[in-house]
């Protein structure tokens, strides 16, 4: 056989950044400030200092989505190497091949603006007749409409990009009660020598009220806690499902390691016995061999319900379950289930199989609970 190796080429760089948590407060919420006073802040039943606090955490979001794209190509694109654009609007290097660039949602939906292509913000107000004309379907029209009708507000372009090596999607979700949200891509690159930007989900999520200051506080020193404390409750449950599995095999061993024991007693003290000895082990062991071959044993887990989705800790999972997969790594979501398991944990595993997770197997374990 000849193999003729031509060498590595390198396509593309992802990066997922799954989680960005703040805490973040308005220094001055007393209404008869001068900055208060602003009548254009006093809308949607909020005061002036809840909005700027929302309108600053929809910045801090956007800042985020657009760093995603523009740190990869600071840290990976030797611009002295290919041609681009500087900050003064002047092509730099023409006559090399243009920079690798990369993509982020901020950046998808200002590609598809540029291209002439409809921009649609969706929420309550305008989800009725706005659902019905959104012109995209599969996972990302799904989610897109789950997050609507669960209370939150969707930019997404009308078609998708193929910008850059990337084809796919860039859209952003909004909590509008705090500004916080998630900033998505949804595609794929087509090769070539770009940064196929990568970044499959980024959250800006947490980020609380004044009010919750202290609650938020401690569910931020905690998050790691929750984690460790909930692979350790996993751990203690797999253990009990494999115990409970292998009882009968326990058992036996048990009491075949018992007459081992009596059977030597005896051969010391009766040599002749000795082939009556071997008869008897031969026998005590056949119902331990029987136990051992015992099919897989499962932990006690079940895909999570609506109602139990709705009750998770330390907030609910319901209405943002893709975003909650990704978040963990968990993709393409379309092939991973939420799991709610009797020790009151949330796993994630794969999709109808919440049910028959081999004890041995470790699915992705969250730091939620449901009790």
């Amino acid at each position: 056989m000849l193999i003729n190796h031509r060498g590595v080429t390198f396509q593309g760089l992802n990066i997922d950044i799954g989680h960005l948590r703040h805490v973040r407060w308005v220094k001055d919420d007393d209404p008869k400030s001068q900055i208060n006073k602003d009548p254009n802040l006093a809308q949607n039943g909020k005061t002036a200092a809840q909005n700027r606090w929302i309108a600053y955490n929809r910045m801090r979001g956007q800042y985020a989505s657009a760093m995603e794209h523009a740190a990869p190509e600071a840290f990976w694109v030797d611009k002295t190497k290919c041609s681009h654009t500087d900050e003064n609007g002047r092509i730099q290097n023409p006559t090399l091949n243009p920079c690798a660039e990369g993509i982020s949602a901020v950046k998808a939906i200002a590609i598809a603006q540029s291209e002439g292509q409809k921009i649609y913000t969706i929420n309550k107000a305008n989800a009725q007749t706005a659902l019905q004309k959104l012109p995209i379907g599969g996972e990302v029209g799904s989610e897109i409409r789950n997050a609507v009708n669960a209370g939150k507000e969707v930019t997404v372009h009308e078609k998708s990009i193929n910008k850059h090596g990337w084809k796919g999607f860039g859209y952003i979700v909004i909590d509008p009660e705090t500004g916080a949200g998630a900033y998505l891509i949804e595609g794929s690159g087509n090769g070539g020598e770009q940064i196929d930007a990568a970044i499959a989900k980024a959250l800006n999520i947490n980020q609380l009220a004044p009010d919750r200051i202290k609650q938020s506080i401690m569910t931020y020193n905690l998050g790691m806690l929750n984690r460790v404390l909930s692979m350790v409750e996993h751990a203690a449950l797999t253990v009990s499902a494999w115990l409970k599995c292998n009882s009968e095999l326990i058992i036996n061993i048990l009491v075949l390691a018992i007459i081992l024991a009596l059977i030597v007693a005896v051969i010391r003290n009766a040599p002749a016995l000795a082939p009556a000895a071997v008869i008897v082990v031969a026998l005590a062991s056949k119902p331990a061999m029987a136990a051992s071959s015992r099919t897989s044993c499962f932990i006690d887990c079940t895909k999570a319900t609506p109602q139990i989705l709705k009750i998770t800790m330390p907030e609910p999972i319901l209405g943002r379950e893709h975003e909650f997969k990704a978040e963990y790594g968990a993709t393409p979501v379309s092939r991973f289930d939420i799991c709610s398991c009797k020790d009151g944990g949330i796993v994630i595993w794969e999709v109808q199989k919440c049910g028959s997770i081999p004890v041995g197997a470790i699915p992705i374990i969250t730091d939620f609970r449901w009790k």
